[in-house]
């Protein structure tokens, strides 16, 4: 099976080019620099302190001279980022990278290893079956998680993370058969929705007929049992389609 990406987004920059040029700009990365040195100067020090003590040099004085790098480091960096109007709380490396690289930071989306799962799941399909990620409908609310497509139609599909038996279990069901009726008005393709369960589906109790319900492998045997109903040009009238509405945001 065929992985097709959202397109990437091209990034946005955090700063103009005259502010990147400014002196308050290059304090901003000697206070990055330095930090990371003071942290390197108090990390290594107590890694090779047997080394250190053997050659007559204290140890924790190395660390505390790093420590002070640190500080200082972490002052020019907070100063100059207040100045570009940076948030500086709440600092993780990936958000300091994105500074460096002058570029708004986009956290890592929730459902990516959710992605990995499906595909994973569905791997043991042949290539000419197509597993696309984020379909936006065109629909506030109507975005659907995966639709594979294939030989024997177009399936759009929701993965369950949530127990069934548990009280206020939302049931994905309405949102995915409205989803895929949506998405069915734009390919003029019939698309059927189906509530995929990674492991076990008995506890799910199914009252939308037209949802269907399978584990990973059920719903491999019965795209594979399904005979092959799609003209060529057809499969790729749909998709030029479906990338079209690829998006790498949720709307």
């Amino acid at each position: 099976m065929k992985l097709i990406e959202p397109p990437k987004q091209a990034k946005q920059r955090l700063l103009s080019e005259e502010q990147t040029s400014s002196w308050l700009f290059q304090v901003l990365r000697l206070g990055l620099a330095l930090g990371t040195m003071g942290a390197l100067g108090f990390l290594l020090p107590f890694l090779q302190r047997t080394a250190l003590r053997a050659s007559g040099i204290q140890w924790r004085d190395l660390q505390t001279y790093g420590l002070l790098l640190v500080f200082a480091g972490g002052l020019l960096f907070v100063l100059s980022a207040a100045h570009f109007g940076i948030d500086a709380s709440g600092m993780t490396l990936d958000r300091l990278v994105s500074i460096v690289r002058n570029e708004v930071y986009t956290p890592p989306r929730d459902t990516e290893h959710l992605r990995r799962h499906v595909n994973s799941a569905l791997s043991s399909l042949g290539d000419d079956w197509c597993l696309y990620p984020d379909v936006f409908t065109g629909r506030a609310g109507h975005q659907l998680p995966f639709v594979v497509a294939g030989p024997s139609g177009i399936f759009g599909i929701a993965l369950n993370t949530g127990d069934p038996r548990r009280r206020g279990y939302g049931d994905p069901a309405p949102g995915l058969q409205s989803a895929c009726g949506a998405l069915q008005g734009m390919l003029t393709e019939k698309v059927t929705p189906v509530l995929l369960f990674l492991r076990d589906a008995s506890q799910y109790e199914n009252t939308h007929p037209r949802v269907k319900v399978f584990t990973a492998q059920e719903l491999i045997a019965w795209l594979e049992a399904r005979k092959p109903a799609r003209e060529p040009l057809v499969i790729q009238a749909a998709d030029r389609v479906l990338r079209a509405h690829q998006t790498r945001d949720p709307l």
